[in-house]
């Protein structure tokens, strides 16, 4: 009886665990900032965004996916650019 009654106490303790951990990794709805993008030359730069998973630089009417370490992106004569955060799951997308 008592193997029973402390084996469905760890069955209890482990769900309420486990429903701790799925709520805390429920999104935030938080907007991250939108990256502020400086021209060095032909090249922009911007400073990571806390919270990021990577970037998107919109790069003459072209998206190019970066990963969070990439902070720069080389232009050609003429081009523009945004850029943006990507959010991932936990936060929303940076404006452009």
């Amino acid at each position: 009886m008592k193997k029973r009654i402390i084996g469905l106490l760890l069955v209890i303790s482990m769900i309420l665990s486990l429903s701790g951990i799925l709520t805390a990794c429920q999104p935030t709805g938080e907007k991250l900032d939108a990256p502020i993008v400086k021209l060095e030359g032909n090249k922009a730069t911007w400073d990571a965004v806390p919270g990021a998973v990577g970037y998107e630089a919109l790069v003459s009417g072209v998206v190019h996916k970066l990963s969070r370490t990439e902070t720069s992106f080389l232009l050609e004569d003429g081009d523009s650019i945004l850029v943006r955060a990507d959010g991932g799951y936990y936060y929303e997308d940076s404006e452009w």
